[in-house]
């Protein structure tokens, strides 16, 4: 059943409401009254009067209505705005966290291919946390994972917010691979010890893995986090 607008209404009385004045008029006055004239002259004065004033008020409504979506765009817009600029820096600490991390861990694999070339040599059977990883290198990757799950978060609230060239399932993959890879670095020295230690050769097979999982998952997460801050700054310039 189709709604009766509100103007299409406001007719329709009208137009019940002058056909029973005038037959009212005529009954009253007469058809030859010379007084009809002047009163319907009167009411159809009174009734243009209403219909402009009732156009004005459409007009008024209509204008309100712009104004309100117009003002609802421009908020739904800064809202955009102050996402992306948040998942931009986000972006940035993120990357620049995981440069120094990147560093460390080169670090590390230099640490540990030294032991191996002591071990193989000498024959070493007792090995320390420190032979693997320094306290100044297990604060850097602990950094790192505490940026990566930090910089998660931030994806995942504002995920709907990621411009559509950007995946953020791809993107969040990217990150949890690589804090699991920095569990396995800072844990590297763990099979080393205790009463059932790996052999070297077993030790060796397991470090070159992580290592180049390492590798993989680097090229991986700069993909995701280093490149795509130039799609961030495109949806930024389009909603300003």
């Amino acid at each position: 059943m189709k709604k009766i607008s509100l103007g299409t209404l406001l007719f329709i009385t009208i137009g019940f409401f002058l056909i029973a004045l005038y037959a009212l008029i005529i009954q009253v006055f007469g058809i030859q009254s010379e007084d009809k004239a002047t009163i319907i002259s009167g009411v159809l004065s009174m009734v243009g009067g209403a219909l402009g004033a009732f156009g004005a008020y459409k007009v008024a409504v209509l204008q309100t209505t712009k104004a309100i979506e117009h003002d609802r765009e421009i908020r739904i817009r800064e809202k955009k705005v102050e996402k992306l600029e948040e998942l931009k820096t986000a972006f940035v600490s993120c990357h620049l966290t995981l440069e120094g991390v990147y560093k460390k861990v080169y670090k590390q694999n230099n640490m540990i291919r030294e032991l191996i070339e002591k071990c193989y040599k000498k024959g070493y059977a007792v090995f320390y946390k420190e032979n693997f990883i320094t306290p100044d290198i297990e604060n850097e990757f602990i950094k790192g994972v505490m940026q990566l799950q930090s910089f998660k978060m931030i994806v995942m609230n504002n995920k709907e917010y990621l411009p559509v060239r950007m995946d953020s399932l791809e993107v969040l993959s990217a990150t949890q691979r690589m804090i699991n890879v920095l569990d396995d670095l800072i844990n590297m020295h763990k099979p080393m010890i205790g009463d059932n230690a790996m052999k070297m050769d077993e030790f060796k097979y397991y470090w070159t893995a992580v290592t180049l999982d390492f590798q993989k998952t680097k090229e991986a997460i700069q993909k995701y986090i280093s490149d795509p801050k130039k799609y961030i700054d495109i949806e930024i310039q389009e909603n300003l």
